[in-house]
């Protein structure tokens, strides 16, 4: 068998040559599309993955990091009272508007961390300094967003949120998945930067918890959603799964469900205007089905094939009627 195949390949080396570049391709291109889909998810996570916290907390039912919504800051000092907690910190994400220099606004999202903090995840910076942060007004954004933010310089004074603000340094692959750049800046500064947190200091986003030595984490953190009502608590793995899941599995099956209906309304719009038409129509003589109009054109958008085929089989009054193809008037 193996020799028949071989000898049917040398008979005609373009054929097989043609056949190998385009499996060769198809495998690149299942490469290039795997990379992509792998790096968007890890953007999707990045800021979970990194951290150095064992335990989020969060308010309840909360689907993805980018969406979550404000918890009483009182509560980290009831965290703080479980046994087997070593430190909490503050993490807060805000959206927010960053002023461009041509007078219109973009979206970012504020990422309010805990100027002494050990918890959140390391920023990798390419030029400033993360001590920078503790400065007045003080903000970092990732240089592959400096285009979409209007290209600022390090040292420049912007506006966020209608407050001042300086660029003190630049992070390098630390993009959000949203698309939407990220602002880091200290806790003090995200009550003014963020909308959800604006002139609110007494709510927080996200408590990261650190473990104590010796402590088994699921006990703590079961410990923890066992004492304080109204919130929920994720492993930093749970949370970062969550997250990925949300944006790749949730999305996709609430398309698709969305989708559905979307078709039934197309269908049934079909077959309304095609009743619609037939009933203003006088009837024809001729066999042949006559054009479809402008406004019915978008209409059959999204409906099946076999729809469509019905449609015009019933407008020439007859099953094998010719379907007659029109041009618009500008050509």
């Amino acid at each position: 068998m193996i020799s028949i195949g071989w000898r049917n390949l040398k008979r005609d080396p373009t054929r097989c040559a043609i056949a190998v570049l385009g499996v060769v391709f198809a495998v690149v291109l299942v490469t290039v599309e795997v990379g992509m889909l792998l790096g968007l998810v890890r953007n999707a996570s990045l800021l979970i993955d990194q951290s150095r916290a064992d335990l989020w907390v969060s308010t309840v039912d909360v689907k993805t990091f980018d969406f979550a919504t404000p918890i009483d800051q009182r509560k980290r000092y009831r965290i703080e009272a479980v046994p087997g907690v070593e430190r909490v910190e503050e993490f807060n994400v805000s959206y927010s508007i960053w002023k461009l220099p041509g007078g219109g606004n973009a979206n970012c999202q504020v990422i309010a961390m805990d100027d002494g903090g050990q918890l959140a995840a390391p920023l990798n910076l390419c030029a400033g300094s993360v001590e920078a942060l503790h400065n007045q007004d003080a903000v970092i954004i990732d240089e592959g967003e400096r285009a979409k933010l209007g290209n600022p310089n390090l040292g420049e004074t912007v506006e966020v949120l209608g407050h001042r603000a300086k660029i003190v340094g630049f992070t390098r692959d630390t993009r959000s998945f949203t698309t939407t750049p990220f602002v880091f800046c200290s806790l003090r500064r995200g009550v003014k930067y963020g909308d959800l947190l604006h002139d609110n200091s007494g709510i927080s986003i996200y408590f990261l918890v650190k473990v104590k030595p010796g402590f088994d984490r699921e006990s703590v953190r079961a410990a923890i959603a066992g004492a304080i009502p109204d919130i929920e608590v994720h492993t930093r793995e749970g949370f970062s799964w969550r997250t990925r899941s949300y944006w790749l599995i949730e999305q996709l099956r609430v398309f698709h469900l969305r989708s559905k209906p979307e078709r039934r309304r197309y269908r049934g719009s079909s077959v309304a205007v095609e009743k619609s038409d037939l009933s203003e129509r006088p009837k024809s003589k001729s066999r042949t089905c006559s054009p479809i109009t402008a406004f019915e054109a978008p209409v059959i958008w999204g409906t099946s094939f076999d729809l469509i085929r019905t449609m015009l089989f019933r407008r020439g009054g007859s099953r094998h009627c010719r379907v007659q193809a029109t041009s618009s008037s500008a050509g």
